[in-house]
């Protein structure tokens, strides 16, 4: 009996504590990388400033003041905005307001960098990126 009532004290220390060890803590999970995440600078023209910025989607986020309604519209394109010029473009030499943006970081996992002029083929993306970035 003596042997039984040690065994069931020793049971009981052992379980009063597990109570006092604390578990290890899971480290918190990296969210995802974003599938867009690009910075943008628009050079000023004179007497403008530029303004520089970023816009990241999927999830939305940056600089830019609606950043969800920007991903929507940027991801809408029928054209990739940082999708080079084919070669044999044939451009309009219409120079609108001699700006430019450059966009640059990753379009769903790849890097980019792409200059974006205001006229010739960039006339009318250069339009678009301006109401969305800005």
């Amino acid at each position: 009996m003596l042997t039984y009532c040690a065994a069931a004290a020793a049971v009981a220390v052992t379980l009063a504590a597990c109570g006092t060890v604390s578990a290890p803590v899971a480290a918190p999970a990296r969210p995802a990388p974003a599938r867009v995440d690009l910075s943008f600078r628009f050079s000023g023209r004179p007497g403008h400033p530029g303004v520089h910025g970023s816009l990241r989607c999927e999830p939305a986020g940056g600089s830019v003041p609606d950043a969800a309604t920007a991903c929507r519209a940027l991801l809408r394109m029928k054209h990739s905005p940082v999708a080079p010029l084919s070669k044999s473009t044939i451009c309009p030499m219409i120079m609108a307001g001699g700006g430019q943006v450059v966009l640059t970081g990753r379009w769903f996992g790849k890097a980019v960098h792409r200059v974006v002029e205001d006229g010739g083929c960039d006339l009318t993306l250069f339009g678009v990126l301006s109401r969305i970035l800005r």
